[in-house]
């Protein structure tokens, strides 16, 4: 095998074939709304079958021809012939959800111009017919109630592409345009640093005081222009909070809760759980500052390394190797479905001048293996990032026996392969390793967990509060310091915090791009250690319960498909064996080094 892949996105288009693409998917729209004249209560089975199948194909096709730029610009973001297909993308993708809302109304149960209203006796016997479809066709009925009219729907739709788009069109100007002058130590002259990225390397400097500086060059942009992002922050929070409300949501979280398929009082356990942990990451943090020889940690030195890091390095083969061995030990069937999308072609490993940063994976629709970019470098961080996207990849694959709608989970179930995957190859490394690369690779995690745990929670947390001060009518410099309150309270006596990192608020995207998304990053993690826990107690019962939990995809709601299977969501125990796997980390690294000079 080569070590360095390229993909191949032909099975999704090309260049030569898209114009088709197009002009064919312009006749499915028209086709779509012709089906407008023949919806019924009475209809004939045959003929409903054949509508929700044409919308299916209608969909599955819009997602390749929006995918297929946009893959294509990410591997080369110089390609002008990419944004053009995708700008042309766009209008499709807008014809197609117009083509489709007068029957989702419908479907819905709402009243529209012209066929007979669909009750719920009648739904109930049009929606037995397609069992594949049916949880999804429900649970479009129930969000009827929190559905507006057609007309006001196109309202909210225009609003938000004219208004909340913009907003964040603005937000991205004013950050793009900061520059960040910065003095590092031993050197005589400033220099200007003109992005986040280079920026944030320094945050994790070895030099303590590079990282105090680089956190309060970056916040005191932000300070500086704390009334512009408050301005955008309160008009897309106090949008949000208005849109709840006409959708008759209890409380501004409730709306995201419900896209989720998740209670309001789930997320509350959740909460609850996560602080009722906290103790293990200020353990965490104050080995840390043990382990840097200082007497205690400061929220500067959150992500400083440790003397002698992990410096190893892997090609990608030797990666890929050991990620396809390791989920061989776990289930044959598991790692097949990762060997294929590396037998399709379909994994862009390396990074290049022309390549937009990060990592993923892209399920495009059931009948396509997903596909996963990369930028390995040979970290052993690279080599989580692959089994992490692999995963993603075999959750995919085991989800595309349900329709294009019911292939993708919801958010917080999503990452259940992916972090599972990476679960996986944490303990094989465990075993494989000499004592001095478990410290390293304990400590990692450990600082991984916090950052997708704690963090994110604290984040979501700090939200609820913020739309609270929004709704009684507040400033920048409040919510500065609601802001400023919750960091002391999140790290206890365990991390000393300096007031630049009140505005740190103002930094983080997802506040403004997609309110209340963050905990869903904590659930999801949380989940999938939990089910770790119940499989290395429980072994191929547990194999076989995850497989199972991987095919739902978003055909049943997350608390019935885990209820198939004996796990209660709601029980706070299970969430408590997550933190437990946690906990047990902390032991180890503390047991490993209390046995060496720190």
């Amino acid at each position: 095998m080569k070590d360095s892949l390229l993909w191949d996105l032909s099975d999704i288009a090309t260049n030569e074939t898209f114009p088709q693409l197009i002009a064919d998917t312009k006749k499915r729209i028209d086709k779509i709304v012709t089906w407008r004249k023949h919806l019924s209560p009475q209809m004939e089975k045959k003929q409903f079958v054949k509508m929700l199948n044409e919308i299916e194909d209608l969909k599955s096709v819009i997602a390749c021809i929006y995918d297929y730029p946009a893959l294509k610009e990410l591997t080369d973001r110089t390609d002008i012939k990419a944004r053009e297909m995708k700008a042309t993308a766009l209008d499709i993708v807008i014809a197609a959800e117009e083509s489709v809302r007068f029957i989702d109304h419908w479907l819905q149960g709402k009243d529209v111009v012209g066929p007979e209203k669909l009750n719920d006796e009648q739904a109930e016997v049009l929606f037995s017919i397609v069992p594949e479809h049916k949880h999804l066709l429900w649970r479009s009925r129930e969000l009827a109630l929190h559905t507006l009219s057609d007309v006001e729907e196109r309202i909210i739709l225009q609003k938000d592409l004219q208004l909340s788009e913009p907003l964040l069109d603005l937000r991205r100007i004013i950050e793009s345009e900061q520059q960040y002058k910065i003095k590092l130590d031993g050197e005589k002259k400033t220099k200007v640093i003109r992005t986040q990225a280079e920026l944030s390397k320094l945050t994790t400097d070895a030099n303590p005081k590079n990282r105090e500086s680089a956190y309060r060059v970056l916040f005191k942009e932000y300070e500086k222009n704390l009334d512009k992002y408050f301005i955008i922050y309160q008009a897309i929070a106090k949008d949000w909070s208005s849109v709840a409300n006409l959708r008759g949501y209890n409380e501004p979280i409730s709306m995201r809760n419900r896209a989720n398929d998740l209670p309001d009082e789930l997320i509350d356990l959740l909460y609850s759980v996560c602080s009722e942990n906290l103790g293990i990451f200020h353990n965490f943090f104050e080995l840390k500052a043990n382990l840097l020889k200082i007497p205690k940690l400061r929220r500067f030195d959150l992500y400083a390394p440790l003397k002698d890091s992990d410096k190893t390095k892997y090609s990608f083969a030797e990666a890929l190797d050991l990620v396809i061995d390791t989920f061989e030990g776990f289930d044959k069937d598991f790692a097949d479905k990762a060997k294929r999308v590396v037998a399709e072609g379909h994994i862009d490993s390396h990074p290049s001048p022309k390549k937009a940063p990060g990592a993923f994976c892209a399920t495009i629709h059931p009948k396509i293996t997903p596909y996963v970019f990369l930028n390995f470098t040979g970290k052993t961080r690279d080599v989580f990032t692959l089994a992490h996207e692999l995963g993603h990849a075999v959750h995919s694959l085991y989800s595309s026996v349900n329709p294009y709608s019911g292939q993708n989970p919801t958010l917080p179930l999503a990452e259940t392969a992916s972090t599972f995957a990476e679960l996986l190859l944490f303990d094989r490394m465990m075993q494989l390793v000499d004592t001095e690369t478990q410290q390293k690779l304990l400590m990692e995690r450990l600082a991984d967990s916090y950052a997708t745990i704690m963090r994110q929670i604290n984040f979501s947390m700090f939200e609820k509060e913020a739309f609270a001060l929004f709704a009684k009518g507040t400033n920048p410099e409040d919510v500065s310091s609601r802001y400023y309150q919750n960091l002391l309270a999140h790290f206890g006596d365990s991390v000393d915090v300096d007031q630049i990192f009140s505005y740190e608020w103002a930094y983080i995207p997802h506040f403004v791009n997609s309110p209340f998304y963050v905990y869903a990053y904590a659930f999801g993690e949380l989940l999938a250690l939990s089910l770790f826990a119940m499989y290395k107690d429980s072994g191929e019962v547990a194999v076989n319960k995850l497989k199972k939990i991987l095919t739902f995809g978003r055909t049943a709601y997350p608390i019935e498909m885990l209820q198939e299977l004996d796990i209660s969501l709601q029980d706070r125990d299970f969430w408590m064996h997550g933190f437990s796997v946690i906990n047990n980390w902390q032991k180890n690294v503390q047991n490993i080094f209390s046995h060496e000079r720190i």
